[in-house]
């Protein structure tokens, strides 16, 4: 007999205890989650641990994927007809997205993160890297074997004019690395602040006005999130919140988070409150980061979704489509999900 959870909105949740460990095979872990727990999510070895001075060449490949998805948004915007004088990269870690805005769109760019990741081979690690994209550029063009088509992470599809274009007008470089929180380090005011895949780190209540504050009047933000919070944790590594069923962190409040622990995993339950509090408390959802954004001052230009690829999960749109996939619908024994619950 299929076990179930009841949310407080009355949505009854088939769970499958057994397909958890697939989807956040991290939450399951006791002795993972004692030892964050333990350690206050680990936040100073996430630090030592992810904040690299050495880049390699596949993290050029995967930052091109994120760099060329948001330029072409830009473009749509048609914000990209002026040089910008200077440009920000906030959690821009070596600087390879800062690097590429400065090379086509900047005069002078900064990244802001916790540590220094300067590495004064950074040019010509990436000049090398990109030349052998002038070949997949070849394939792509002739052959149809699109190299950013390979990235599964992402359903989007960069641009072929966007992702090929190593015609730089400017050298790709870092010219300034502030260490520390941003929050608490910049110092002055910048045309262009970018974030990738991290701004769901701080609260967006305060977060927001300090990017207004660090905006020359003028000037443009724009930032590339994860499309919603689904058992993230410090490192992204897979999870430490998760359930029975997936987009388990969207579908649950606080206090059904911890009922669900409480029936279904007691010995873990100790956990629910240090995780749901260690990031932006808030969860916001889209409309509430406009309103923030519109709150400090700020004009929103444009939002637009972007969807990650996930092979362990399908969706159905049962109102809509009965019980036909309308998402991964080839996939290996995937876990279901309805678009209507938890979109």
């Amino acid at each position: 007999m299929a076990e179930y959870f009841e949310t407080s909105f009355g949505d009854k949740i088939p769970v499958d205890l057994a397909i958890e460990k697939k989807l956040y095979p991290l939450s399951a872990d006791e002795a993972f989650v004692r030892d964050i727990a333990e350690n206050s999510y680990a936040s100073d070895r996430f630090h030592e641990q992810n904040t690299t001075t050495k880049v390699g060449i596949k993290k050029i490949a995967s930052d091109l994927i994120t760099f060329t998805l948001l330029i072409d948004y830009l473009d749509e915007m048609r914000l990209l007809n002026r040089t910008y004088d200077t440009v920000l990269d906030i959690a821009g870690a070596e600087g390879i997205h800062a690097s590429l805005f400065r090379g086509h769109y900047a005069e002078h760019a900064s990244v802001a993160d916790v540590a220094d990741g300067a590495d004064p081979q950074l040019t010509q690690k990436l000049k090398r890297a990109l030349w052998k994209y002038r070949a997949y550029k070849i394939q792509d063009r002739l052959l149809g074997k699109a190299r950013r088509l390979k990235d599964k992470k992402h359903v989007n599809t960069p641009s072929f004019k966007n992702y090929y274009n190593f015609s730089f007008k400017r050298t790709p470089k870092v010219d300034e690395f502030i260490v520390g929180d941003w929050r608490k380090t910049l110092s002055k005011r910048y045309d262009f602040i970018m974030n990738y895949m991290s701004f769901w780190m701080w609260d967006h209540t305060s977060a927001i006005p300090k990017i207004a504050d660090a905006l020359n009047p003028g000037g443009i933000f724009a930032t590339l999130a994860p499309y919603c919070w689904c058992g993230r944790q410090i490192g992204d590594s897979g999870g430490v919140f998760g359930g029975g069923f997936p987009f388990f962190e969207q579908r649950l409040t606080k206090e059904d988070t911890l009922r669900y622990y409480q029936q279904f995993k007691p010995h873990l339950s100790f956990i629910v409150d240090e995780a749901w509090g260690h990031f932006d408390i808030h969860r916001p959802t889209l409309a509430q980061q406009v309103k923030a954004a519109q709150n400090s001052g700020l004009v929103v230009l444009g939002t637009k979704r972007l969807y990650n690829n996930d092979p362990n999960v399908a969706l159905t749109w049962r109102e809509k489509f009965g019980e036909r996939m309308v998402y991964n619908p080839a996939g290996k024994n995937p876990v279901v999900a309805d678009a209507g619950e938890v979109l």
